[in-house]
């Protein structure tokens, strides 16, 4: 299980947070670092337009990533505490990376990786991976970005 400590599974708007810099963008929306106002609990933040949900017929996928995603409790697995919804928008709340994410931080000229740092990486994936495959779930877009 995480160690981290979980946040309420109450409903949230998005005035319960205070948004920070940006952590990435995708064809329908954006990752932003944000801090909820009540635990002072940092996140990642997924914005997705609802324009984008209708144009690109989004809304199964949507409701599969949230169904399965909010039921996968792994250490090696990024959380999703919940989401909420606005006019413009639906928000899922998602346990921040500190490091972020694996591809970003291999392509850093700093990131100097050591074989024994390799291979428990590579443990982590595979750990993570046995999990979900346990549980019956493919995981269709697998990079080192996710």
């Amino acid at each position: 299980m995480s160690t981290q400590p979980s946040l309420p599974t109450t409903s949230w708007t998005i005035n319960d947070f205070d948004f920070h810099e940006a952590l990435g963008n995708g064809k329908c929306g954006y990752v932003y670092h944000a801090k909820e106002k009540r635990t002072h609990k940092e996140v990642a933040i997924k914005l997705i337009n609802k324009n984008m949900i209708t144009q690109f017929e989004m809304l199964p996928q949507l409701k599969s990533e949230i169904e399965i995603h909010t039921r996968l409790i792994h250490p090696n697995i990024i959380r999703l505490y919940g989401y909420f919804y606005d006019a413009q928008f639906v928000y899922l709340i998602y346990e921040k990376a500190n490091s972020g994410d694996l591809f970003h931080l291999i392509k850093s000229t700093q990131f100097q990786i050591t074989q024994s740092e390799l291979a428990n990486i590579i443990k982590q994936l595979s750990n993570a991976l046995v999990y979900i495959k346990k549980r019956n779930i493919i995981h269709r877009d697998l990079k080192l970005e996710n």
